[in-house]
């Protein structure tokens, strides 16, 4: 064959590959700089076709409905390696039913280097029956990241280690939410991840949670040196046993701080605002305003407690309880509980067997905390980080993040800068004023000690 035949050969072949693979999907090779292109309900679906592709690079072009896809019709991306950008898109009505293991629209994601980003799924509806590790993105979360992501709406159930958003977490999730209505008809039910053995943060739920037991507004089961950080819960939580309005039950040595909780909470023993049940584990810089009911083992921070450590945390919901119960944590076994407080009068109960009891107005009070060794802002004797601010005698402390974001949209970025430009150096911020939420350090006026407190959490998101 001679040189030329050679060469048109070569070019024939090459052109055939490159056609070939571009005619997967809307187009791309998968590539980092060239990844699969996703605009279809049907491209989505055929992800799940190739398996030669799963550790391959993604990005959704467009808003997606899956309404076509019902019960099991749809291919779940299973055993995912790769990195699939959201884009800042939405998939719509995805639902699935099947009562099999690892289900959610993706059901696997193993590798260190996996990544799902800025992804939203609106009314996404999940029964996992019988199965285990149902969430409404991600069954089981082995390795990688989910960052940016949120599921608005929809129902997610199945028996056991489930979430409104994953159903097991052993990596990262970070700046992500969930909404919905989560059900478990056995243990381990989380409002946004069902078992956390990784990191969670700045994260939220305000997902109703029901189960038989261990159920958690924001996770079900922390362990095994999990950490969760800057995350907060907001809807109810109700289950037989071990539920809580932020984590059901937390041991092995896993982390809890700079978190918060405010829905009702209820179960038979082992309920609390932050933790039902807390063994070999902490929790610092946390509050709940959770109203507890239970028969036993119940407390307005923590339900039970044992060999654990407690810091700088604070509750004032209104805990009821036949017996074993108390302001703060319900029972106590070897745990040190230090610097932390519950309201007297909000919970009803003047006793706890750790923590100290104060009036509402000491509560509201900031002298109570500062001079407990509590780090707030425009205060360095207890430290820098400027964690806590009060607008004392209308509040408890809450974090200067929360307050920074004036926009309540939980980002600190230029919506935000705007807000404190247009009271810059007021003079008249009151209590019911607080020129709308810029008076970060409740001085009475806009300086820069409030500029500074905007820089310090710049582009935070919580």
């Amino acid at each position: 064959m001679s040189n030329k035949a050679i060469l048109l050969l070569y070019i024939a072949v090459i052109g055939l590959s490159a056609s070939a693979m571009a005619g997967y999907y809307s187009g791309g090779t998968g590539e980092p700089n060239h990844p699969f292109i996703i605009a279809t309900p049907e491209d989505l679906n055929d992800i799940g076709n190739h398996k030669e592709h799963l550790d391959k690079n993604f990005v959704l072009i467009n808003d997606v409905n899956l309404a076509g896809f019902t019960a099991s019709q749809f291919n779940i991306i299973d055993f995912f390696t790769g990195v699939f950008d959201g884009n800042g898109k939405k998939i719509s009505n995805f639902s699935y039913t099947s009562a099999g293991n690892y289900i959610g629209l993706f059901g696997y994601v193993s590798a260190e280097d996996a990544q799902i980003k800025d992804l939203g799924l609106i009314d996404p509806n999940i029964d996992a029956g019988t199965g285990r590790s149902a969430g409404s993105l991600v069954g089981y979360v082995d390795q990688g990241t989910i960052s940016g992501c949120y599921a608005e709406g929809g129902r997610i159930s199945g028996k056991s280690y489930v979430g409104g958003l994953v159903g097991i977490n052993s990596g990262t999730i970070s700046n992500c939410y969930a909404t919905g209505n989560v059900d478990g008809n056995n243990d381990w039910i989380g409002g946004l991840v069902g078992l956390n053995t990784g990191l969670i943060t700045k994260c939220y739920s305000t997902s109703n949670v029901h189960g038989r037991y261990g159920t958690g507004g924001l996770v079900g089961f922390h362990a095994h040196n999990g950490m969760i950080s800057w995350c907060h819960a907001t809807g109810n939580s109700s289950g037989n046993g071990a539920s809580s309005g932020l984590v059901a039950w937390s041991d092995s040595g896993a982390v809890i701080t700079n978190c918060y909780s405010t829905g009702d909470t209820n179960g038979n023993d082992f309920v609390g605002g932050i933790v039902g049940y807390h063994e070999d584990s902490t929790v610092t810089n946390c509050y709940s305003h959770s109203r507890i009911t239970a028969d036993s083992y119940a407390g307005g921070l923590v339900g039970h407690t044992v060999g654990s450590t407690i810091t700088n945390c604070y509750s004032t919901g209104k805990v009821t309880a036949n017996n074993v119960f108390g302001g703060l944590v319900g029972n106590r076994h070897n745990s040190i509980i230090q610097a932390s407080f519950w309201d007297k009068q909000t919970s009803s109960v003047p006793y706890s067997p750790g923590g100290v009891g104060k009036t509402t107005v000491k509560m509201k009070t900031k002298s109570t905390f500062t001079d407990a060794g509590w780090d707030f802002i425009a205060e360095t004797e207890n430290g820098t980080e400027d964690i806590w601010t009060i607008n004392e005698h209308a509040d408890y402390p809450r974090f200067v993040c929360q307050l920074v974001d004036c926009a309540g949209d939980f980002g600190v970025d230029f919506t935000d800068y705007a807000a404190l430009a247009n009271f810059w150096l007021n003079q008249n911020c009151t209590d019911s004023n607080n020129c709308a939420g810029t008076d970060f350090d409740f001085s009475g006026s806009m300086d820069f000690t409030d500029l500074g407190a905007l820089a310090q959490h710049w582009l935070q998101s919580n």
